[in-house]
């Protein structure tokens, strides 16, 4: 065997090596960016009313295309971000910069009675706005 062939064959070995670790790595459990992605966004038509959800990854790529999410319902862009109120499970549009209001407009329950939850929603939210600044 010559030289030539031993250097071809340690280059082969190599690349092989490395394409199965880029295999285990991207076909291994989401990390907890991409699971980000996968939570929902709640959203409410201004025009319709309708109430729907996409994930953040389907929210992101609207944002990314031109603007809102478009509604399902009547085709409006006229939409706006909403939390999901975690004791009676409607949705909640929230107010100035995504705060809720300090009770749930359904069922009266206090916020700050479910604060993981809340924490969770608000974290979403402040996600949303950072890939919206951050272009991602």
């Amino acid at each position: 065997m010559t030289t030539k062939n031993i250097v071809l064959i340690i280059i082969a070995i190599a690349a092989l090596g490395g394409a199965g670790y880029m295999f285990m790595i991207n076909s291994g459990p989401k990390g907890p960016a991409e699971e980000s992605m996968d939570r929902p966004v709640y959203l409410v038509c201004s025009q319709c009313s309708n109430e729907f959800e996409l994930t953040m990854r389907e929210y992101n790529k609207a944002v990314q295309q031109g603007g809102l999410p478009e509604c399902p319902e009547c085709g409006s862009r006229k939409v706006k971000q909403a939390a999901k109120c975690p004791a009676c499970d409607k949705l909640v549009l929230r107010i100035g910069h995504a705060e809720l209001p300090p009770t749930c407009p359904h069922c009266g329950e206090p916020f700050t009675r479910i604060p993981d939850r809340l924490k969770e929603t608000q974290q979403l939210h402040e996600e949303l706005n950072t890939m919206q600044i951050d272009g991602g």
